[in-house]
């Protein structure tokens, strides 16, 4: 689910900024793995307007997160 989720963030949603920030990141499960709090911190680095996971008022799962951080990086800018 959070691969084609973050599939049609990236191509509906995203800016050419966030974009950008998104194609530098690891694949997906090694992202998480560095981070403490998945969700908050991918908020952080690509939304930091925003306080919880795209303005959803939910954290998901580190599981969820990876899964949309790769359906994003599938996606050619």
């Amino acid at each position: 689910m959070g691969f084609k989720l973050g599939r049609h963030w990236i191509t509906r949603d995203a800016t050419p900024e966030q974009h950008s920030q998104i194609s530098q990141f690891e694949n997906g499960e090694q992202w998480v793995a560095l981070r403490s709090d998945p969700a908050r911190e991918f908020t952080r680095a690509v939304d930091p307007k925003k306080g919880d996971f795209l303005g959803i008022g939910d954290l998901p799962p580190a599981a969820f997160v990876a899964g949309f951080i790769d359906g994003a990086k599938s996606v050619s800018p």
